[in-house]
């Protein structure tokens, strides 16, 4: 990736893969939630987590996390007071980029073959539904 001040792909280590749907994780600390087993509980979902630039401690999905640090209004979380302008414009990015990442990587929807070419040929887009055999109808 280049470093140039006109790209738009953000800054991210080449050596750390970006969870694609919610890249703003990194920006915050997840928690670790212990178990009555001692085993240390891991997935995702609802998590406590605490912001890196304010250290208030939170609970909430991604979505939580981005109102927080994008300082989104009206969606129950406090805004990051100790986030700067300029980060929040490289966080802003960063989502962009992801959300044309995951567009990318998503498969073609291939649209299905138009019904009046089926029907001036005389067969159906399905055949077996065309079938006059009657001992094979369920009953």
């Amino acid at each position: 990736m280049s470093t140039s001040a006109a790209s738009t792909e953000p800054s991210v280590d080449s050596n750390v893969e970006e969870n694609l749907s919610a890249p703003l994780w990194k920006y915050v600390t997840k928690d670790i939630v212990v178990d009555a087993d001692g085993v240390a509980r891991a997935g995702g979902g609802n998590v406590s987590f605490t912001c890196s630039f304010c250290e208030m401690r939170f609970n909430g999905s991604h979505s939580r996390v981005e109102a927080h640090l994008l300082k989104i209004p009206r969606k129950g979380i406090k805004p990051c007071t100790k986030v700067t302008q300029a980060k929040m414009q490289e966080m802003q990015q960063l989502l962009d980029w992801c959300a044309q990442q995951l567009r990318e990587r998503a498969p073609n929807k291939v649209p299905l073959p138009p019904s009046s070419s089926f029907s001036e040929s005389g067969s159906s887009y399905f055949p077996l539904m065309d079938r006059d055999d009657e001992a094979k109808k369920r009953r």
